[in-house]
């Protein structure tokens, strides 16, 4: 790779910037440390299908069941949540007894050029 000029400016700028971060460190006793975040629940695989329909099974009404679903899928997708939106979407879908969004489709192109 060619060091251009932009580029050796672009480093000279971000080393003044450490220099000068480090030294604002240092005066007020700061030590950084990398932000701990959760895992976010759309990449923890789990199997919540079940969980949820096993309240059906038992005292609660199943319309009530789909109502409270269909109100919280709504929400999230308000929330702009739409992981979470379809994944109720699916689990309203199994407990109405039908096959959730994209399962059983084909893979196959359909038509020509």
């Amino acid at each position: 790779d060619v060091m251009t000029k932009s580029l050796t400016r672009a480093m000279t700028i971000s080393g003044d910037r450490r220099k000068k971060q480090d030294a604002y460190n240092k005066k007020h006793g700061i030590t950084p440390k990398s932000v701990q975040r959760p895992i976010e629940e759309s990449l923890v695989v789990k199997d919540d299908a079940t969980g949820d329909i096993t309240l059906v099974k038992g005292d609660q009404d199943l319309q009530a069941v789909l109502s409270d679903l269909e109100t919280e899928m709504l929400a999230a997708s308000d929330r702009y949540e739409f992981e979470r939106a379809a994944h109720l979407r699916d689990q309203i879908a199994t407990l109405r007894g039908e096959k959730p969004a994209g399962v059983g489709r084909s893979k196959r192109r359909r038509g020509g050029r």
